[in-house]
C-alpha cells in the first residue's frame, strides 16, 4: 500500500466521521425540540455536537417544514373551512399548572391508557365512580367513560364537566390528580328535544 493509498484512506475515514457527527449532532438539535427528559438530553449532546450557528440552521429547517405543511395540505386540495375556525375558537381554554405560572401542563392520552381499563362495571356501561390511578388525568377519564370512539372534541367538553363534578375532591388545579381518589360521574346530559 503505497503514500497516496493511506492518505486517501485516512482522509475518506475522516470524511466519513464527519458526516457521522453533523448527523448525530442534527438529530440530536432536532430531538431537542421535543418535550421532556428526552428533549433536555438531546439538548445537551447537540450543544456539545454541534456549533451554535449550525443548531440554529436546523432548527429553522425544522421549523420551516412544519409551517409549510400546512400550506402543503391546502396545495394539495384542502381548504379552510369557516366552521373549523368557528370550531377552534369555541374550544375551551385549557388549565394552566400553578406551580409552573404560565406554562401548560397538559396530560395527553397514551397508548397505554386505552378505552376500557377504567373502573370495573359492565361493558359499555360508563361507571359512576371512578378511583384515580398513577398518571390519570380528567382527559384519560373523560376519554375511557366516552368509549373508544370518542372524538377529541368530545372529551374535550366532557373533562370539565368531571371537574366540575368533582371540583371539592380534586382542589383548585385540574391538572393535580391524587391516586386513590374517588371521582363521581357527572350528571347524564339529557338530549334536547325540538318541539
Amino acid at each position: 500500500m503505497g503514500a497516496d493509498s493511506a492518505v486517501a484512506t485516512l482522509a475518506g475515514a475522516l470524511l466519513w466521521l464527519a458526516a457521522m457527527w453533523l448527523c448525530l449532532g442534527t438529530s440530536a438539535t432536532v430531538l431537542s425540540l421535543g418535550p421532556g427528559q428526552l428533549g433536555r438530553v438531546a439538548d445537551l449532546i447537540a450543544r456539545h455536537a454541534l456549533p451554535s450557528a449550525l443548531r440554529r440552521v436546523v432548527i429553522a429547517a425544522a421549523g420551516a417544514s412544519i409551517l409549510a405543511a400546512p400550506a402543503s395540505a391546502f396545495a394539495a386540495g384542502g381548504s379552510a373551512s369557516p366552521q373549523g375556525a368557528a370550531e377552534s375558537a369555541a374550544a375551551p381554554a385549557w388549565p394552566t399548572d400553578a406551580a409552573a405560572g404560565s406554562a401548560l401542563a397538559l396530560q395527553w392520552p397514551t397508548d397505554s391508557d386505552s378505552p376500557g381499563t377504567g373502573a370495573t362495571t359492565p361493558r359499555g356501561a360508563p361507571a359512576s365512580e371512578v378511583a384515580v390511578r398513577p398518571g390519570d388525568s380528567l382527559w384519560l377519564i373523560a376519554r375511557r367513560q366516552l368509549g373508544g370512539s370518542a372524538t377529541p372534541a368530545q372529551i374535550a367538553t366532557e373533562w370539565p364537566r368531571w371537574y366540575a363534578a368533582n371540583r371539592a375532591t380534586v382542589g383548585p388545579d385540574p391538572n393535580v390528580l391524587r391516586p386513590g381518589s374517588q371521582l363521581h360521574a357527572p350528571a347524564a346530559t339529557q338530549p334536547t328535544t325540538k318541539e
